[in-house]
């Protein structure tokens, strides 16, 4: 039997009330590598605002953490596309990620259009 070795991360979800740096902070203090983070906050679920799209103080905070502490980013939440929210790509959202090094961007196509024929 052979064993594959695979990373986990953590996902913003799982601590939603915290910030961007402080879920570095909190990942690395749990032994996670990687993480999943959400560029901007979810205020519906009662996340204090937060933005780190473009040069602001949360995005330089948070690269500080993730070279301070070696955690890098698996991906950035999340790209919403639903045909009720025609929003497309939030300014500064790719490139946000790009300086995070993230491996990819998360994606939520909605069930309207997740359809496959």
């Amino acid at each position: 039997m052979s064993t594959t070795l695979r990373e986990l991360s953590l996902a913003h979800l799982s601590v939603l009330d915290a910030t961007p740096p402080e879920l570095v902070t909190v990942a690395a203090a749990a032994g996670f590598r990687k993480i999943g983070i959400r560029l901007t906050a979810t205020p519906s679920v009662g996340v204090p605002p937060y933005d780190i799209l473009g040069d602001t103080s949360f995005l330089r905070e948070t690269l500080a953490r993730l070279a301070a502490t070696g955690v890098s980013v698996l991906d950035v939440e999340f790209l919403r596309f639903e045909p009720e929210l025609p929003q497309g790509i939030p300014e500064g959202f790719l490139e946000a990620g790009a300086g995070a090094r993230a491996a990819r961007p998360a994606l939520d196509a909605g069930a309207a259009i997740c359809r496959f024929t």
